[in-house]
């Protein structure tokens, strides 16, 4: 860098400038219709306004949660519950959830039910009353016993005669002359285990609660939560519902997660054109301050065609394009002006010798271009696919604009020798030499130290925008139904459902033993899988075998006597009990209507099928190391501590790999580790700093933030490497203000995103501001205290 003989790379430089002067009219042209062309294709683009590319792919077990969590069929499903003041009748509550219940419909909502549903009518009871042998486990047989017993059935059959004399005694003929010791109420208790609403009562075929002051509607839904559109949609349809059948005093709340994801996208879309307008403004104020120039301009529309080739190459490997990515676009036009300012300011204030200006200037910037591109290219290997978008967003956006600055600005560019502002190398840095080095040693230790506060979170919830009014909706809906938060969900896998369901009854059979299974919803209450019934078919005839069922004959029969009833009154009932009904499949319980249960907890697709169970997550813990192969346990917790470790392990690969990537490439050209270790300086200062100043706010590296040391570095590097180059080369060239205005422009980038509303784009602007003011004062004043002077290079 501070040799006398000409790098063949200036060489190049300068022919290419003159190959580009004989090709000026061609160039220019050609530059205007690509332009056009990318902005008619860039305003076509579709996008994704979700943060499903923020989430990880790797490693498989983390990328495996996230992938059964979005499979949860409850995951689609709306709650809807609407309240009535006291005063007003319950016919009024039930009337509204009927009217709001029959508006609700395709293509939108694919289910809509406010109850077990007409179709049932009392069919589930008749069905749980036959099917005991199947649901009672070992557990169940000593009340069994006690049921049969003599004086017990005496004490039964007279109370349900009692019962059937009595007015409403006509409807319940039925169920008791199939049903008459009640063992229906043994199934109804199994049912109660894979109730999701833990507060829910019926009423009048109506979910209601125990004060009948609230009703229910579970609607479901095949739009994805990640689809912003049709999710708009819905969300609109469903408030336009309310407002129409819903009249007041009466009063609806809805829980969707919809309603975050359409927040979200809502945000995100705001933020892309606050972020965009806010930096081109921003951009455009220090063009006016700075450059005082109309050939400014020209400076400001390299960023502009760099953006647009980074939208349109991003989106030929990446389809959808993320609006994160696009919202990086702000950054992108702080980041990639700098190779045109640079260029700037060497023409109009470096004489009117312009080949050998761009001579000068080819090396620095053709350096600084490869390692700020390399320090983004890491991420290509990172597990978000978000974050792959944006190191190929950021990669082709700079490579763009390094090339226009070295073969199109010198174009439209008059050189000339403005006023610059003088700066001698060795004139401050021989008198405040210690001063200023003593200062930074302090700040770094002061920052090292403060560093070690900084915590590493993986709270998906504190990334996306959470709205109040729907955060106060979940909290009135868990108030009044119940929660079932704090719990932890079971995914068991199966080739196909019957294994599915063999894991799922494991899993019950766990939760039994270590005495949890009261607190668990599970749907091997009511489904256990085949081998399972068949294995409680058995233990049902081994119990009613030993002349057992014929002494039980007798005593029913002479108890039905004795009560009142008629001799053949339970034959019925006696043929269930010696010859159960055949064994069930889902098929069977969706026909006597409970279709919304087991629908909100299976899931049959092409690679198998899936049972959801959820359990308290202090009763899985210790059952972790004991579950059954092909069963996985999902909670927030888990995700937080799995995300978090991911974070930690892909931070520290990705900034030591571009470290050795950026310092590797200075070697490579300085071929000095000296020269290459002030030329880090910026870079050091900046994460160092960034990672103090998180510390002392309570900030936290998230998955969001994770990029901000990569961008430090990127930027960082060229501001050391310009410094450098002039302390060492001793040209006249104005490097310290177009060091300055790079840093200001791109701190504007970056300063707009602290404006973001959308946790992502904040969380990245915040990290990033605080590393890029430290990088910038170390490269105007740490870097020339240290760089060797130009005779210390020379022979």
């Amino acid at each position: 860098m501070g040799t006398e003989q000409r790098h063949p790379v200036a060489g190049c430089g300068q022919r290419l400038h003159g190959w580009a002067e004989r090709h000026r009219r061609a160039i220019l042209w050609s530059v205007v219709g690509l332009m056009a062309a990318g902005a008619a294709l860039v305003s076509r683009l579709p996008m994704r306004e979700d943060i499903d590319t923020m989430l990880p792919r790797r490693p498989a077990g983390l990328a495996e949660d996230f992938r059964l969590l979005q499979k949860a069929p409850f995951s689609r499903r709306i709650v809807i519950s609407i309240e009535r003041p006291a005063e007003l009748p319950v016919q009024d509550l039930l009337a509204a959830t009927d009217a709001l219940r029959a508006a609700l419909g395709p293509p939108l909502f694919s289910r809509v039910a406010s109850g077990p549903g007409e179709e049932a009518g009392l069919g589930w009871l008749f069905w749980l009353g036959t099917h005991v042998p199947y649901l009672a486990e070992e557990a169940d047989y000593r009340q069994l016993e006690d049921s049969i017993a003599p004086d017990a059935l005496r004490r039964t059959l007279d109370d349900a005669y009692r019962r059937l004399v009595s007015p409403e005694g006509l409807a319940m003929a039925k169920l008791v002359q199939g049903d008459p010791l009640d063992w229906r109420l043994l199934a109804l208790r199994k049912l109660g285990q894979v109730n999701m609403i833990p507060n829910v009562r019926l009423e009048d075929g109506h979910f209601v609660t125990a004060d009948r002051r609230h009703a229910l509607i579970l609607a479901e839904t095949a739009i994805p939560v990640t689809d912003f559109r049709r999710g708009q949609a819905l969300v609109e349809a469903l408030d336009a519902a309310i407002r129409e059948q819903v009249p007041a005093p009466l009063h609806a709340t809805v829980l969707s997660a919809h309603r975050y994801s359409v927040a979200n996208a809502r945000a995100a879309r705001r933020d892309l054109v606050v972020v965009l307008v806010g930096s081109t403004l921003g951009l455009a104020m220090l063009f006016l301050v700075f450059l005082r120039s109309w050939q400014g301009f020209f400076v400001f529309l390299i960023p502009l065609c760099g953006l647009l080739a980074a939208a349109l190459g991003t989106a030929l490997v990446f389809r959808p394009i993320s609006a994160i990515t696009l919202g990086f676009g702000a950054v992108l036009l702080g980041i990639s002006v700098d190779f045109g300012l640079h260029v700037y300011f060497a023409l109009r204030q470096g004489g009117d010798q312009a080949g050998r200006i761009m001579a000068s200037l080819t090396r620095p910037l053709l350096l600084c271009g490869l390692t700020t591109m390399a320090a983004f290219g890491v991420l290509l290997g990172s597990a978000l696919p978000g974050q792959q978008q944006l190191a190929l967003f950021a990669m082709v956006g700079l490579a763009t604009a390094m090339v226009l600055a070295l073969g199109v600005l010198p174009l439209l560019i008059r050189p000339g020798r403005e006023t610059a502002l003088p700066w001698r190398p060795d004139g401050p840095r021989s008198r405040h030499r210690r001063l200023i080095g003593g200062l930074w040693a302090a700040l770094l230790l002061g920052c090292a130290l403060a560093s070690t506060r900084l915590q590493v979170s993986g709270d998906l919830q504190a990334l996306g925008v959470r709205p109040p009014e729907a955060i106060q909706s979940e909290a009135r809906i868990e108030k009044t139904w119940g929660t079932i938060r704090g719990r932890t969900l079971l995914f068991s896998q199966g080739s196909d459902l019957e294994e599915a369901l063999q894991r799922n009854d494991q899993v019950l059979a766990l939760l039994n033993a270590s005495g949890s299974a009261d607190q668990a919803i599970s749907l091997a209450a009511i489904l256990p899988s085949r081998a399972s019934q068949q294995e409680r078919l058995d233990r049902w005839r081994a119990f009613w075998g030993s002349g057992r069922l014929e002494r039980f004959r007798q005593d029913l029969g002479q108890a039905a006597r004795q009560a009142g009833f008629a001799p053949a009154a339970f034959d019925r009932f006696l043929q269930t009990v010696a010859e159960p009904p055949p064994i069930y499949d889902i098929e069977a319980l969706r026909a006597v209507g409970f279709a919304d249960l087991v629908d909100a907890m299976v899931v049959i697709d092409a690679p198998g099928a899936l049972v959801v169970s959820l359990a308290p997550s202090a009763a899985v813990e210790p059952l972790r190391g004991v579950l059954p192969e092909g069963v996985r346990p999902v909670s927030q917790a888990l995700l937080q501590a799995g995300l978090s470790r991911a974070i930690r392990q892909d931070f520290t690969r990705f900034l030591v790999l571009a470290l050795l990537l950026v310092g590797g490439l200075l070697l490579l050209v300085l071929r000095d580790v000296r020269l290459a270790a002030i030329a880090m300086v910026p870079v050091l200062s900046g994460i160092l700093f960034m990672f103090g100043a998180m510390g002392v706010l309570g900030l936290s590296l998230n998955l969001f933030s994770l990029v901000a040391p990569i961008l430090i570095l990127g930027v960082g590097v060229d501001y050391g490497v310009f410094m450098l180059h002039h302390a060492t080369a001793g040209d006249e060239l104005p490097t310290r203000r177009a060091v300055l205005v790079s840093g200001l422009t791109t701190l504007v980038g970056f300063g707009v995103l602290v404006l973001a509303k959308h946790p992502a784009l904040h969380a990245i602007g915040t990290a990033v501001v605080l590393g890029l003011v430290a990088a910038l004062a170390a490269a105007l004043l740490v870097v020339p205290v240290l760089a060797p002077r130009r005779t210390e290079l020379q022979p």
